[in-house]
């Protein structure tokens, strides 16, 4: 398999607190309702709205002679939000999608108290999705006592990964859950729903890039599901590997 573990003791290490804490299993599948924002804090903070991924940022450092990141996201500078998705029983947490097949996004933390101040914000893209479809292929990565999912560490294209959510110790967490509902705007005017559930477990090193690139890579390894349909419907379940970094929110230039 391309990621394995590593049974060995790390040091604290830290990340955005809005993504390393809570998320347990929620109840209940439809998404928001009524004429209100997607965000009720962040009222300006439509679909369609201008947002800024900023380029370097987001890439390697050229000069370096450390190992690249293992992403490059869909669309770099000035672009515009194409979905949003919020996170049942968390109110201080969004999704901005900036791409239309929704491989990228940016996810925002912010005091649902105080309208438009945003606190923290992560860019995402998908690396590689791994469809995972048999029990035991799933078992590999959720189970409860050994598996990949939750290792305090791991190795994954020659860098070793440590776990993000504390605490740092040498036994495997169980991966954060949450419940995301996505709002997207047909073509024809008309909104539209999904929701996911995911559970993941987000990882990190440090870059050794100087000033400006990024002093963090993010990898966050996330199954999701949902079912699609009403009634006979068929139940969807993958797996993904995400990369990221932290992005300063000014750089956002949101509206």
């Amino acid at each position: 398999m391309f990621i394995r573990a590593i049974k060995r003791k790390s040091g604290v290490s830290s990340v955005t607190g809005a993504i390393r804490n809570k998320l347990s299993e929620e109840n209940g599948n439809s998404a928001p309702e009524g004429p209100k924002a997607p965000i009720p804090s962040l009222p300006t903070i439509l679909i369609g709205a201008g947002i800024t991924i900023p380029a370097m940022a987001t890439s390697s450092d050229p000069a370096s002679d450390q190992p690249e990141m293992d992403f490059e996201p869909d669309v770099v500078g000035q672009t515009s939000i194409t979905a949003i998705g919020v996170f049942s029983g968390s109110e201080d947490m969004a999704a901005l999608y900036t791409n239309h097949d929704q491989s990228d996004h940016v996810r925002i933390s912010f005091d649902p108290q105080t309208k438009g101040q945003i606190v923290d914000a992560m860019f995402f893209t998908v690396v590689s999705p791994q469809y995972t479809n048999t029990a035991p292929e799933w078992d590999a990565w959720l189970n409860h006592d050994d598996g990949l999912m939750g290792q305090p560490d791991i190795e994954h294209g020659d860098k070793k990964w440590t776990r993000s959510i504390l605490p740092q110790d040498e036994r495997r967490l169980e991966p954060v859950e949450e419940r995301e509902h996505i709002e997207t705007m047909l073509s024809t005017g008309e909104k539209s729903f999904v929701t996911w559930t995911h559970r993941y477990t987000l990882y990190e090193r440090n870059t050794g890039y100087s000033d400006g690139y990024p002093a963090i890579e993010y990898m966050m390894i996330r199954a999701s599901s949902r079912h699609d349909g009403e009634g006979g419907g068929e139940d969807i379940m993958f797996l993904q590997i995400l990369g990221g970094v932290p992005l300063s929110v000014a750089s956002l230039n949101l509206p």
